[in-house]
């Protein structure tokens, strides 16, 4: 299926296992390069190297709970990806927003 996403760059939380290494893995092979965090870099090495695609993927570990951590993850992401980037989120607990340096944009 083409979601017309081919070249956009996207966050996802979660990205070593479950719903988002599966979201990873179907923005991939859209061609979205992917950046994937987790709190686990060990279990996210793995799961950056195993997917494949059009898109390209790397890990960035982070528990985006901690102050700091979102922001150091968005950073990495935007320097190594550049432009503005999609974010998917599979966290149950609430991230911390203050100080965030971004925009949350609603859809709908």
């Amino acid at each position: 299926m083409d979601l017309g996403l081919t070249g956009k760059k996207a966050i996802v939380t979660g990205g070593s296992l479950g719903i988002g290494y599966a979201i990873a893995v179907d923005l991939v092979n859209e061609g979205v390069d992917v950046v994937i965090t987790a709190r686990d870099g060990g279990r996210l090495d793995v799961a950056a190297k195993s997917i494949r695609g059009p898109g390209r993927c790397m890990g960035v570990a982070g528990d985006l709970g901690v102050n700091g951590d979102l922001n150091r993850v968005i950073d990495s992401a935007t320097e190594a990806l550049g432009g503005r980037l999609i974010f998917s989120s599979t966290m149950l607990a609430r991230p911390r927003w203050e100080g965030l340096r971004i925009r949350p944009m609603r859809c709908g």
